[in-house]
């Protein structure tokens, strides 16, 4: 899935740490049209979606390379997270392709998700040599589940994050559509974790001088979807992305109320 052109992306620039890492401006810019996503951004989102549920567990993105390399991950499966999860969620990748592995415990069974059906069991044989070896037994099955096909090569990975906060917060699936009125909605998310607020007294971060002025709000069109939206409780817990410093916005107004 590599027949596109590859974009110059802009060179790596620090950014603030938060509860959910960090990302570079070179990683922000892969949620651009028609770029690739990278293993930080696949992690960064995974640890975010892991706060909308209990039932549920996505790994990040380096779980199963390092699975690849002898590393036994005995920290992820000894952890309380992982023990009391009902379903553990697996990011897969498949040299230039982004795939979804679900392990149901309950049913010993691995629901493959793919965009373009490259997926199949073979990956996840290191995941399941070590079910193996921590008492697992009886047959894990796999089984390759219906997922919105990807119409181009590069966003396989949005994708991915589709189908996992989907799955977690028991949403239909993104079909492509959605996944690319999605891009703009997870990059104004990162956006907005990585930088809540601007300082007057330092330089301008880059939420001041990358983040477009909305425009002009335009009549509902009943026919056009909105962008896909995130939990409330995201939206209540990061401020909107700034589109000012604050020398020139208005008087805050008095915080939102809790969600109900």
């Amino acid at each position: 899935m590599n027949h596109k052109t590859r974009k110059t992306a802009p060179p790596p620039t620090a950014s603030p740490a938060s509860r959910y890492g960090t990302l570079s401006e070179r990683d922000l810019s892969l949620l651009e049209p028609g770029e690739w996503l990278n293993d930080n951004i696949i992690s960064f989102f995974s640890l975010i979606f892991n706060d909308l549920s209990t039932d549920n567990l996505i790994l990040d993105s380096f779980f199963l390379p390092l699975l690849r390399l002898g590393r036994t991950q005995d920290a992820v499966f000894n952890s309380p997270r992982y023990q009391e999860a009902h379903n553990v969620l697996i990011p897969v990748h498949m040299e230039n392709h982004w795939g979804l592995a679900i392990y149901r415990k309950r049913a010993q069974r691995l629901d493959l998700y793919d965009s373009a059906r490259l997926i199949n069991a073979s990956y996840l044989t290191p995941f399941i040599d070590q079910l193996r070896q921590r008492g697992v037994t009886g047959l894990i099955r796999t089984q390759l589940q219906h997922s919105p096909a990807q119409e181009n090569g590069y966003d396989c990975g949005v994708f991915l994050l589709g189908n996992a906060y989907c799955h977690i917060t028991d949403n239909p699936l993104w079909d492509q559509r959605t996944v690319r009125r999605a891009r703009p909605t997870l990059q104004g998310l990162a956006r907005r974790i990585l930088y809540p607020r601007c300082s007057s007294q330092n330089p301008p971060s880059p939420c001041c001088s990358l983040s477009p002025t909305p425009p002009p709000p335009s009549p509902p069109n009943p026919s056009q979807p909105s962008p896909p939206s995130l939990p409330q409780a995201l939206h209540y817990s990061h401020p909107p992305l700034p589109t000012q410093c604050p020398s020139k916005l208005p008087n805050p107004s008095p915080p939102l109320p809790p969600p109900p």
